[in-house]
């Protein structure tokens, strides 16, 4: 692989990004079609947690938070009664406040009740 550094505002970024061939001369501005396993795991684990944009009442936020506590999915949010997911999310927030306003028990058991109704 090969590019260039340039100082941009933002900092420095690459560009001008080749993949040089093995045994070859010549470059393309295509990446080879190898799939890495740790960016498809990536890529699962982003779609799990877009899952919880479906839930009414989770925003970015709150998404950010339940993530904080190792839930990232629908299927992990369900094996939680609201008070002990509460006092798991008070906990994370109280460490590394995520969100200025942690939801309310009232908001957790609409999300843990929105999610027994679309089963």
């Amino acid at each position: 692989m090969e590019f260039t550094i340039i100082e941009t505002p933002k900092g420095n970024e690459a560009q001008d990004i080749r993949t040089i061939i093995s045994g070859s001369d010549t470059t393309s501005d295509k990446e080879p079609a190898v799939e890495d396993k740790s960016v498809s795991m990536k890529l699962e684990e982003d779609k799990k947690f877009s899952e919880l944009e479906q839930i009414p009442g989770i925003g970015q936020r709150y998404q950010l938070l339940l993530k904080a506590a190792h839930i990232k999915s629908i299927e992990d949010l369900k094996g939680y009664s609201p008070e002990i997911l509460m006092a798991n999310l008070l906990a994370v927030n109280k460490e590394r406040t995520i969100a200025k306003r942690p939801p309310t028990l009232k908001n957790i058991e609409n999300w843990i009740e929105f999610i027994k109704n679309i089963e």
